[in-house]
């Protein structure tokens, strides 16, 4: 939270994860998850050759390939969406898997801070059409050019976060 909110509602997440850099999908997720009076532990570790899932102390199996959403952001990067298509993939989040599908509005120019992008717009919908937890919303804008994730938007029905892309190295 930034210094202002706070005390109103303090925010303090933590997100460790390690990605297999051929494929992009997790191999260790740890979360701290701190909001309000809210905390959560957890730890996921994957093993893709066996198709299986450790979540805390739960095993679960799963078919082809999986991501959760920060390896999603890489795996973004490796898409192309110059073309029509829509991609399928299953996320993990805790110990549930979604399919979903991926939409995508080709090169949309967005305004940051960092100036102009022409950016792939992409944002996903259930397959069997349910609604997300909370009203929730996400959006992604992925730059033409370098495939940077410019800006992250979600909204739920209690309010809405915005990322933006600050700094390039």
């Amino acid at each position: 939270s930034k210094p202002s909110l706070k005390y109103i509602f303090p925010i303090n997440d933590k997100i460790i994860i390690d990605i297999d850099l051929n494929t992009w999908q997790p191999l260790k997720v740890e979360k701290k998850i701190r909001e309000g009076s809210y905390k959560q532990n957890s730890l996921s570790t994957f093993d893709h050759k066996n198709k299986i899932f450790i979540y805390d102390k739960d095993s679960l199996s799963y078919a082809g390939k999986i991501f959760n959403p920060y390896s999603l952001i890489y795996y973004f990067r490796t898409l192309d969406f110059s073309s029509e298509v829509n991609y399928e993939i299953r996320v993990v989040d805790n110990k549930k898997i979604t399919p979903l599908k991926f939409f995508t509005e080709k090169k949309v120019e967005k305004k940051t801070t960092l100036g102009k992008f022409y950016a792939n717009k992409i944002w996903p919908k259930k397959i069997n059409g349910e609604p997300f937890k909370n009203a929730g919303k996400i959006t992604m804008w992925i730059s033409d050019e370098d495939k940077l994730p410019i800006i992250i938007n979600l909204k739920m029905k209690f309010g809405s976060l915005n990322l933006e892309l600050e700094e390039i190295n």
